[in-house]
């Protein structure tokens, strides 16, 4: 195995992790995190992605000077 596809797995693995560990963490409904955590195991890559590209993304706030 190369170095290269070595660091992208662990790497790879690091952001699942982190995405799970979001995902119990989050002050969500049940059932948003079941979906979620499902959508990432069942998909570990795409899952993942797509849920930092599209959850995430709607639960970062800008701060109040910005809001207006």
């Amino acid at each position: 195995m190369s170095l290269l596809k070595l660091a992208f797995y662990i790497l790879w693995l690091i952001l699942f992790v982190w995405a799970l560990l979001d995902i119990v963490r989050a002050h969500k409904s049940t059932g948003w995190k079941v979906i979620w955590g499902l959508s990432c195991l069942a998909f570990p890559v795409a899952g993942t992605i797509v849920y930092y590209l599209i959850a995430r993304q709607k639960d970062m706030q800008l701060p109040e000077d910005f809001q207006k």
